[in-house]
């Protein structure tokens, strides 16, 4: 599948304009940061990439949940920073109701299909897989 899939950090206007925009990637200790707890995961740590550097940012937070619509919810509301996959905050970027911060930095975030059968013995699963793959492909370049 497509390598283009990003996850990356943005707030509200209405955040922005209380807590400021933060300037490094340190200052995300300092922010309230929305946290979607996925799988098991430990909480509390966005692992950020900027190229061929990346990091284990520590980060402050007083909302988790394990619902990424949620997390979206709250950020549109003002209640912090997200870190989210850019084809889900597009329109919300889009539509200035939310921000992208530090657009240097972001959390690849492979998009995986998953079957209990390889692809080459179902010819439907395999047209069905190259088909997600052309169409993500497409689709998530659009966003970068």
């Amino acid at each position: 599948m497509p390598e283009s899939n990003r996850r990356i950090l943005c707030a509200s206007p209405s955040y922005i304009a209380q807590y400021a925009s933060p300037n490094s990637i340190n200052e995300l200790a300092s922010h309230h940061c929305l946290v979607i707890q996925e799988r098991n995961q430990a909480i509390g740590n966005w692992l950020l990439t900027n190229g061929s550097e990346q990091i284990n940012v520590p980060v402050s937070y007083q909302y988790t949940t394990n619902s990424g619509n949620i997390a979206l919810d709250w950020a549109l509301q003002g209640k912090g920073v997200l870190l989210r996959s850019q084809w889900h905050v597009q329109p919300y970027l889009t539509s200035e109701q939310l921000v992208q911060l530090l657009p240097e930095w972001y959390q690849p975030a492979d998009i995986w299909a998953v079957f209990t059968q390889r692809p080459s013995n179902s010819a439907k699963l395999n047209l069905l897989v190259n088909f997600l793959a052309d169409y993500l492909e497409k689709n998530l370049n659009k966003l970068s």
